[in-house]
Order: C-alpha cells, then sequence, then structure tokens
C-alpha cells in the first residue's frame, strides 16, 4: 500500500489515480523504491549449514559407540592327545642246557686233557645262532677259556666240547656261559601329542547405533 501524495489516503501500489481525491498518482520516491526494491530482492535463508549439520551429527551416530553387544569369538587352547605306538623290545630265545659234562682223560701218552662236553637246546620257533663259552679251571693252571658258536635249528640242540692241557692228578671245574641270540618283540605304549583346538567364547564390545560384532 502506498498514500495518496495529495490527500494522504492508503491507495493501491497500481493504481493511477486515487480513488478517494481523483489525483494522479505519483511514484515514490528514489529512496522508498530502493528501499521497497531491497525488500522484494532479498535473497531467501540458505539452508546450507543444516546439511552439514546434518551430515556431522549422522557420522557421530554411526561411528561413535553408542551401545554395548554381546558377540562370540573362537578361542584357540591346548590339549593333550592320547596315541598308541608299537615300541620294539628284545629278548633272548628260549633254551636248556641239557648235558654239562666235565672229565678228565688221556690224550697223548704224557698229556692229560680236561673235557668239557655241552648240549643246548633251541627251544625257540626259529633258529638262530648260540654262543657258548667255556670255563675250565684247575688250582695250577687258573682259568682257561674257548668260545664256539654254533646255528641251532628250531626245537633242536647243538653239541660243543671243548678242551684244555691240566697236569696229573688235578681235578678241573668247569663251568658254561651261554650267549642266546635275540628275538625282537613289541609292545604297545601310549603317548601324548599336543593338539590345538577352538571353543567359543562369549565377550562384550561397545558398538555404534547401527554396528554390529
Amino acid at each position: 500500500m502506498k498514500h495518496c501524495t495529495k490527500c494522504g489516503n492508503k491507495i493501491l501500489e497500481d493504481v493511477k489515480f486515487c480513488k478517494h481525491c481523483g489525483s494522479k498518482t505519483k511514484k515514490e520516491s528514489k529512496k522508498e523504491e530502493d528501499s521497497t526494491t531491497k525488500t522484494k530482492t532479498q535473497k531467501k535463508p540458505s539452508y546450507g549449514i543444516f546439511w552439514v549439520i546434518g551430515v556431522v551429527v549422522l557420522i557421530i551416530i554411526l561411528t561413535v559407540p553408542t551401545r554395548t553387544i554381546t558377540c562370540s569369538r573362537q578361542v584357540p587352547y591346548d590339549v593333550s592327545v592320547p596315541y598308541e605306538v608299537e615300541v620294539p623290545y628284545y629278548v633272548n630265545y628260549d633254551y636248556s642246557v641239557t648235558m654239562d659234562k666235565c672229565y678228565t682223560d688221556f690224550g697223548d701218552i704224557f698229556d692229560i686233557y680236561a673235557f668239557h662236553r655241552i648240549f643246548v637246546v633251541n627251544n625257540e620257533d626259529e633258529g638262530g645262532t648260540f654262543k657258548i663259552t667255556s670255563v675250565i679251571s684247575t688250582p695250577r693252571r687258573g682259568q682257561m677259556r674257548d668260545e664256539s658258536s654254533s646255528y641251532i635249528q628250531p626245537h633242536s640242540s647243538g653239541e660243543f666240547e671243548f678242551s684244555a692241557d691240566v697236569d696229573y692228578n688235578e681235578d678241573p671245574n668247569c663251568e658254561v656261559l651261554v650267549s642266546p641270540p635275540q628275538k625282537t618283540l613289541y609292545r604297545k605304549e601310549i603317548r601324548y601329542r599336543t593338539e590345538t583346538r577352538y571353543k567359543a567364547e562369549n565377550y562384550q564390545t561397545s558398538v555404534s547405533l547401527f554396528g554390529s560384532c
């Protein structure tokens, strides 16, 4: 609205004549016109700052921990696991000495010998080599040792004979030492090894509003 320059009554902006006095209306002063134009042409308020604030708030909501949840994870642990193995060990053949005879007899005209006669029986189901040691002792000559080895079939006997020169009227003493073969047997043993296994474990953690484990 503007005022008539003659009668002072209010009139519409776009009329050319005052409806009250009939006078021709005049344009507003330049100052008023500039004020009116400035008011009309004033820019609308900017909403960019509100977008920036909204984005910042959204980032805070999505990144800053706001709640605590329970999650699950696999945790390793070691355990001893038994297992069975066959371990070899060695035992002597089963044998028996069926004869262990010690006596003296003449050899040549002026020689006397002590004789040591031995029979060894292999009681096993497999043949093997037996080592026999004869020890003939007399008071004057002391110990006289002799050795002999022989393969004896399963459940069979082997004969061994030893002799030693002794003095007249000496009473020899005989001793036999048997070294039988050995066989390999196996026994079961329980041993342990370490294995790594996994178990579920619950834990609590802080996450954002829409975060998860």
